[in-house]
């Protein structure tokens, strides 16, 4: 059996990839987008529930009032990553990464360096 696929092969799979891609873009848009929706969502939900106005959210988060108001009414498409940690910070929350459990690591035998054994 041959290891290189033929131009056709090549040409329905382009086209199978196309259209996957092209109906996940129809239905919901990208990944990122729709995680991006979810933090902004929850984000609006805990400064709507910290008490303080949407002035004193702005003095206390170093975020402009217009950004701050387009969050809340639902204007603003996208919000920086640094504007998001201000505001949480303001509301009385942080932003942290952790690690996964090592053991659930989908991609761990495709990282380009070696980590440590993992105990049994």
């Amino acid at each position: 059996m041959s290891m290189h696929r033929t131009s056709e092969e090549k040409k329905a799979k382009r086209k199978a990839t196309k259209k996957r891609h092209a109906d996940l873009r129809k239905t919901n848009g990208s990944v990122a987008h729709q995680t991006a929706k979810v933090l902004q969502s929850n984000l609006r939900a805990v400064l709507a529930n910290c008490g303080l106005t949407q002035m004193q959210i702005s003095d206390f988060s170093g975020v402009s009032p217009t950004v701050v108001c387009a969050l809340t009414r639902r204007y603003r498409g996208t919000v920086r990553l640094s504007s998001v940690t201000g505001l949480a910070r303001a509301a009385g929350y942080h932003l942290e990464l952790v690690r996964d459990d090592p053991h659930k690591d989908k991609f761990r035998e495709h990282r380009k360096f070696k980590l440590p054994s993992l105990p049994k």
